[in-house]
């Protein structure tokens, strides 16, 4: 019986290391990626500098401000999902639009569906905008509504804004590390009232014989 409590409190103590360590390194990687997307963004760096991993790091940022989380986990994994060619090309081609200003990034089938010259996006223009002929195609959305419409470079100035004065990404950048600690404890307390309730159960069993 000692065995058996011993094995099954050695395999409780695994898990809860295994979920522990897991956690944290998924925290660690989401959150560098976007550091290195808020660097890129403070540093103004030029489009024309700027790689295909730099572009992608800058549109999955863009993205997660919009859509944080699950949702945008959710998002993802209907464009092919982590690690696809498809949501590579979406994150590069959002950056485009939303951080180069080049209006037709997002235009062509990847995340609009066309309805002549007016194309409206899938996720609407809650998050990626809308472009209307008579604005010669150009568009407005998640970062002209803080001041910026797509043109050469002018998207800095709306994601600019974003990272200002207690604003989205900058408030995002400040809770994201709490947010993590309370979903390291959540799932601490899950395992350990596991562990206890075994412990319980076995107790009763010991007590039974």
């Amino acid at each position: 019986m000692m065995n058996t409590t011993k094995k099954i409190m050695a395999l409780l103590a695994l898990t809860m290391l295994f979920a522990g360590i897991t956690l944290a390194i998924e925290s660690d990687g989401m959150h560098g990626s976007f550091e290195q997307a808020e660097a890129l963004i403070n540093a103004k760096a030029t489009c024309s500098s700027l790689t295909d991993e730099q572009l992608e790091l800058i549109g999955d940022y863009v993205m997660e401000q919009m859509h944080p989380g699950e949702a945008h986990e959710a998002m993802d994994a209907m464009m092919g999902g982590e690690g696809s060619e498809r949501l590579r090309l979406v994150h590069i081609n959002m950056a485009r639009s939303y951080y180069c200003g080049d209006a037709q990034a997002m235009g062509t089938g990847m995340m609009y569906s066309g309805y002549g010259g007016n194309r409206v996006g899938m996720m609407g223009s809650a998050m990626m905008g809308q472009n209307y002929p008579a604005a010669g195609d150009s568009g407005y959305g998640m970062i002209s509504q803080y001041g910026a419409y797509p043109g050469v470079q002018q998207g800095y100035s709306g994601m600019g804004s974003m990272m200002n004065g207690g604003s989205m990404m900058y408030g995002y950048s400040l809770w994201y590390p709490l947010l993590q600690l309370v979903y390291l404890a959540l799932a601490a307390l899950v395992f350990g009232a596991i562990f206890w309730w075994t412990y319980r159960l076995i107790a009763r069993e010991k007590k039974r014989k």
